[in-house]
């Protein structure tokens, strides 16, 4: 057989399996599939319909962050003698897994942030509070968050409500979605010396940067070759595959399937995810150590948030988040111990008070994480409880700004 033969083979093969993929989505399917054989609840426990708001959340949760905060930016300007309240924590505070017995949703869900911003306009109508919360963020982000919110008068915040959780000292970097900021190049500097500072987070700002001006260099390149059409050394888009590849790939965008394909790659993850999961056992509520360098840097970077906090006279209050009592995280319990005498550290540095809800909400207000106790997420009535615990224990009434 001759090898255009093989490959013209190999190509519909491709084409054949690659249009399957997106059209039965069988990762999907086999997912399904798992969730029913392993007893997982409804889909509707994880709640879709909860509120979204771009002047008081950033809804992207992390995908979009530039775009939220420029949004935010019009949105507070537009109120120059409010007091801005920002919320900062993880996935916890934008999500909401129903607990056994609770009802389908019929309305527009809100998590405890969105109900103490309901109670903060209606008792404090001068008050503006904002949601910043992603999936595993990490303190180094946090950092970077604030430093860029920080030199911004218009993003500048009057006081910050700061989640503490065990969890977040298991995550560590910069997300691609946030090195946008970086465009700013007041910021820019800001960050370089932060990444010169010889703090325990510094190698992962000296990283980030690093990726932003290879993305940047990467742009510029394809630019210039767009622009004088040739380029000065070998290039891809000069071999005939490469020309095949573009034409396959423009007449594939005009069907809806292959515009997909986005979520075809999240459903292989899902699956894989499940399998480790169902079949491995290895799961996200797994009681683990933290420790090493990963520990390090989240512990330097949430020392810093506080030093800047007290550099721009904001006042920041820092709350355990709550932990579902069915799920230890601690592996021993030096872990817990450590954690513990850690965060009063960073209490007794900040000067107020360690608002600790881990223990707030009981084990009958926690949701499933597929087939198993969730440990972060919440259902209906828990959220309720923690924004009336919060409310009544976190001075935020008292917050003045001073911009």
């Amino acid at each position: 057989m001759s090898k255009p033969v093989q490959a013209a083979i190999t190509l519909g093969c491709t084409l054949v399996l690659l249009l399957l993929l997106l059209t039965i989505h069988p990762f999907l399917m086999a997912s399904e599939a798992l969730d029913a054989l392993f007893g997982v609840p409804p889909k509707w426990t994880q709640v879709d319909d909860v509120y979204k708001n771009r002047n008081t959340q950033e809804v992207t949760h992390g995908d979009a962050p530039v775009s939220s905060l420029h949004v935010l930016s019009s949105f507070w300007g537009m109120r120059p003698d409010a007091t801005r309240i920002l919320f900062v924590g993880n996935s916890q505070m934008h999500t909401i897994s129903l607990a056994k017995g609770e009802a389908k949703p019929t309305k527009l869900e809100k998590t405890y942030v969105d109900q103490i911003a309901d109670r903060l306009s209606t008792d404090s109508p001068q008050m503006l509070t904002y949601r910043l919360s992603s999936s595993g963020m990490s303190y180094a982000e946090v950092l970077w968050d604030l430093m860029y919110m920080m030199g911004k008068p218009e993003l500048h915040p009057d006081a910050i409500v700061l989640q503490l959780n065990y969890q977040a000292f298991w995550t560590g970097g910069i997300r691609d979605s946030i090195l946008g900021l970086l465009d700013d190049e007041a910021f820019r500097r800001r960050i370089e010396i932060a990444a010169s500072a010889n703090e325990a987070y510094s190698a992962e700002f000296q990283e980030a940067l690093h990726r932003y001006d290879g993305r940047k260099s990467t742009r510029r390149a394809s630019t210039d070759s767009n622009n004088n059409g040739v380029t000065a050394t070998f290039s891809a888009s000069m071999t005939p595959g490469y020309g095949i590849e573009t034409v396959a790939r423009r007449g594939l965008d005009h069907d809806a399937a292959f515009r997909g394909r986005v979520a075809a790659k999240d459903d292989i993850a899902q699956f894989l995810y499940r399998c480790r999961l169902y079949f491995l056992r290895l799961k996200p509520s797994t009681a683990r150590s933290v420790t090493g360098a990963r520990l390090f840097v989240a512990r330097a970077a949430l020392l810093d948030i506080v030093k800047l906090a007290h550099e721009e006279n904001v006042p920041l209050f820092l709350f355990s988040a709550p932990v579902n009592p069915l799920v230890s995280l601690y592996r021993t319990p030096e872990d817990k111990a450590s954690y513990q005498e850690f965060i009063a550290k960073v209490a007794a540095l900040n000067g107020g008070p360690l608002y600790d809800f881990e223990n707030t909400i009981s084990a009958d207000h926690w949701g499933n994480l597929l087939n198993g106790p969730d440990p972060l997420h919440m259902g209906r009535e828990a959220h309720a409880l923690m924004a009336q615990e919060m409310y009544a224990k976190i001075p935020l009434d008292h917050v003045r700004g001073h911009r």
